[in-house]
């Protein structure tokens, strides 16, 4: 079954983008946590912990419910972490945003 895909718009500067791949090892939130360091140019263990922002299981969740099901749905989660605009996309997509730099409004994930 296909799903409409939602387009979020942002204004904030992509700094960093991955990809989580969702049948490979280790967990979303793990490849969320290393995007945002990347971004920050930090060593992962110096970030205070996801679940000061997030359920990390949540996350984890999401990306298992995709994988259980039909595949991807287009759903998109956002939040923010030590002033980073984290976006993950359920198909393992991961951007991370610098709000203190603003550009043309344009869509998260193209």
């Amino acid at each position: 079954m296909e799903h409409p895909q939602l387009s979020l718009q942002c204004e904030c500067t992509p700094i960093a983008d991955t990809q989580y791949d969702l049948a490979g090892a280790g967990s979303p939130t793990h490849a969320v946590v290393r995007a945002i360091a990347a971004a920050s140019d930090t060593n992962p263990t110096s970030l205070p912990p996801l679940n000061e922002y997030i359920d990390p299981e949540a996350l984890d969740r999401m990306f298992d419910e995709a994988s259980e099901n039909d595949g991807p749905s287009g759903r998109i989660f956002s939040f923010t972490v030590n002033g980073w605009n984290v976006f993950v996309r359920d198909d393992g997509r991961i951007r991370i945003c610098d709000p203190t730099e603003t550009a043309n409004t344009s869509p998260i994930f193209d």
